[in-house]
């Protein structure tokens, strides 16, 4: 194993990582720390997030063609599609190009089919997933999950704005750093069959 240590800024350790096999990455504030296993051969991929002062991430192998994952599990105010919220959305246009990018007011999306990435000052900030998507939140709500599905998993829900939902809660153990979005022509909250609605969008957010 190789283990280098830099002071450096994050777009030289960019073009450093494109090129490494393996990568574990700690940073603590302007010190970084690499760690490049020999004999692996694949691009390797973002898959921690930003806590406190300290960033720690760590690259484990995935697929050559993309490092975003629609199988990847949904994690409220962590993760999604394998991308951890907070992380330098540079990582991941390394990597892979968007389809389309729509710009917004304070920020712009970055739209990967199924999978919408929301940047934020070059920060994901909150990332969206829209039909096709088959990870879940808990194993058990995702794309296509009926409304009465969620609040027997999670509770009681809170009407946030427009056509904007969420888990209206504090109990320990359960997030509601998410939201999501039921498909167009669905009953509304408290009207009979709302409990049939299905959620056409979920976006998991800080």
């Amino acid at each position: 194993m190789k283990r280098v240590k830099w002071d450096a800024y994050i777009g030289e350790v960019i073009e450093t990582l494109w090129f490494a096999e393996q990568v574990n990455l700690v940073v603590r504030q302007s010190g970084f720390i690499f760690n490049s296993h020999e004999g692996q051969k694949e691009r390797p991929v973002l898959k921690r997030l930003w806590t406190g002062r300290c960033l720690q991430v760590s690259f484990p192998f995935a697929r050559e063609s993309c490092m975003l994952d629609l199988d990847a599990e949904l994690v409220p105010g962590v993760e999604a599609a394998g991308i951890a919220l907070g992380q330098p959305v540079e990582l991941v246009l390394h990597l892979e190009s968007p389809d389309a990018i729509e710009q917004r007011i304070g920020c712009r999306v970055l739209k990967y089919g199924a999978i919408w990435l929301f940047d934020e000052a070059g920060i994901v900030d909150q990332i969206c997933v829209w039909d096709g998507y088959r990870g879940k939140i808990a194993g058990v709500i995702g794309i296509g999950s009926r409304i009465a599905e969620v609040e027997a998993t999670f509770g009681p829900l809170l009407h946030i704005e427009q056509e904007e939902y969420q888990v209206d809660t504090e109990e320990p153990g359960i997030s509601s750093n998410w939201c999501f979005s039921v498909e167009k022509g669905s009953h509304s909250m408290g009207e009979p069959g709302w409990g049939d609605a299905r959620l056409c969008c979920i976006c998991i957010m800080p």
